[in-house]
């Protein structure tokens, strides 16, 4: 079952399209499903009609911005006057076939609506789609004429070529169960997920694990036909009052898990699946870890930094700053052209009055990422000391996100060596804090604290979107002081995961034992790197 699970434009309706795409981006989504709701979100079909090329070109330079490919539009044309629904729908449908969106939703008319006349408009409609070789689908939407399945089904046998775009939350809330609409399935072009309960439209949306949505039985049967289209995760903001990132990144996860099983995750992207992309990946920069030449940088920080930059690193995350302004440092780094992936923080710099000085000071770095590199021991004696931390890192994931900025935390080997219930220390932090908090996984730190090659991949798809930023580490049980790409560390599968899970925005190379001269082990790792990239 080859599969796009995308995120939804309309999760985030109440900002722009560049917000909600950065939004989806952010949470770890590679496809995205766009809304062309008039009026509404996030573009409008008539403003299309008058000048579709601009929309095209306006939506490319966004998604590839966003590193985002649009698999759908989920559009509502707005107006009564049938010509004029086929001109916006013409329009839309140029942009579709130009970006290569292969579905177009729309909604039908109120449920009263005598069902010929329904007939009739799709008939045109898909009529003015074919000849862009572009798929209309209807979704059967609770107080629509389709609302009943087997109206949907008279629809859709009386039109040839129209489909459906399924949303289960639409039956849930009818008391309708999988059994009542499977012969629905083989018509089925594209789906909206999120959970819902029974009880009518206000529990059309519920959080995930609250409703009664059969996620699994719906993947199952769609497996079983062959469906090879999107699922878009449809949880919308303007619907209740639901913590949207939070349950995006878990129906985000549990889609990838359905997939996944009885078999490996085949993540696709266009007609091919993540393991013949090769160097289709997306284009992840690699900054470097100045602890790594710690040394280096006390001596002669801008002739370090020089030397990084020739080495062909894009980025540097800063573990202290030698004693230097943040505009000198911002000048040596604009002058080299190298951009801060990151800043390894003490916790007291996030602390009351610092905490102001520490964002003025990043912000100056134009750098947005705050990670707290280590805890002392008040923090993490018991169980409820971590929960507590994560409630400190939630405080202040709030406090900074008016800035633009996100704050995590980077492990070290005891957080998988200790347990408390049964939980790792790193588990029962990441299972407490807000999406938003970056999860800065180090791959060498965690293998040194007994996680195995197989768990490190295991920890990236359990907390989707988190890894924002991740330390790219080297371990050997036999060479202590291996370097990138000469160690037991799966680097093609932690790659891959970064880029279809993790929500990776910057692939962070750090080194801590040397069996030469730091800058040339960095030189080394970075080689190595592109190598292993480039044999993907």
């Amino acid at each position: 079952m080859d599969v796009k699970v995308a995120g939804s434009s309309l999760s985030f309706s109440k900002q722009p399209l560049d917000v909600a795409l950065h939004e989806l981006a952010n949470l770890g989504f590679s496809f995205v499903d766009i809304g062309a709701m008039e009026g509404w979100a996030h573009i409008n079909p008539s403003e299309v009609a008058s000048q579709p090329q601009k929309f095209v070109e306006k939506l490319r330079t966004l998604c590839e911005q966003y590193r985002l490919r649009p698999v759908a539009f989920n559009a509502g044309l707005r107006t009564d006057d049938f010509s004029e629904q086929q001109r916006r729908l013409s329009a839309l449908c140029f942009v579709a076939k130009e970006l290569g969106v292969p579905v177009i939703t729309l909604g039908t008319a109120p449920r009263n609506t005598p069902l010929e006349r329904e007939i009739q408009r799709f008939r045109q409609l898909v009529a003015v789609a074919r000849k862009f070789s572009v798929t209309i689908a209807f979704e059967p939407h609770f107080f629509q004429i389709a609302e009943n399945p087997k109206v949907a089904l008279a629809l859709v046998e009386q039109v040839d070529g129209l489909k459906i775009t399924l949303d289960p939350s639409h039956f849930t809330v009818q008391g309708l169960r999988l059994d009542d609409y499977r012969f629905l399935l083989p018509y089925v072009a594209h789906v909206h997920f999120r959970d819902a309960g029974t009880k009518g439209w206000d529990e059309v949306q519920v959080p995930m694990g609250k409703g009664q949505v059969d996620f699994k039985a719906i993947v199952k049967a769609l497996k079983e036909l062959g469906y090879d289209g999107a699922i878009s995760c449809e949880y919308i903001d303007t619907i209740g009052n639901l913590d949207i990132r939070e349950n995006l990144i878990a129906l985000k996860s549990l889609l990838l898990s359905l997939i996944a099983s009885n078999g490996s995750p085949r993540y696709h992207y266009g007609s091919e699946t993540i393991e013949r992309r090769r160097m289709k990946m997306r284009k992840i920069p690699v900054a470097l870890q100045l602890y790594s030449v710690r040394e280096d940088c006390a001596k002669d920080l801008e002739g370090t930094l020089k030397a990084v930059a020739e080495m062909g690193y894009e980025g540097v995350e800063f573990a202290g700053y030698h004693g230097r302004s943040a505009q000198e440092l911002r000048k040596m780094l604009d002058d080299l052209g190298l951009k801060v992936a990151g800043t390894h923080t003490g916790i007291d710099t996030l602390r009351g009055d610092e905490l102001k000085k520490t964002i003025e000071f990043n912000q100056i770095l134009g750098n947005k990422f705050l990670i707290i590199p280590w805890i002392g021991e008040e923090w993490r004696r018991t169980k409820d000391d971590w929960l507590r931390f994560a409630d400190f890192l939630n405080e202040l994931a709030d406090k900074v996100k008016s800035e633009g900025m996100f704050v995590g935390y980077h492990n070290h080997h005891f957080e998988f060596q200790q347990k408390f219930d049964g939980q790792t220390l790193w588990d029962i932090l990441f299972s407490a804090t807000k999406p938003e908090v970056v999860m800065q996984l180090d791959t060498g730190n965690a293998m040194h604290g007994g996680v195995s090659a197989d768990e490190i991949l295991e920890i990236l798809k359990r907390y989707p979107g988190r890894a924002k930023t991740i330390h790219l580490k080297e371990f050997s049980s036999t060479n202590p002081k291996a370097v990138l790409g000469e160690g037991e560390v799966k680097w093609k599968e932690v790659l891959t995961l970064c880029d279809t899970v993790g929500g990776t925005e910057w692939l962070i190379i750090e080194q801590e034992s040397y069996a030469y001269a730091p800058i040339e082990c960095v030189r080394k790792c970075l080689e190595n790197l592109r190598a292993i990239m480039e044999s993907m």
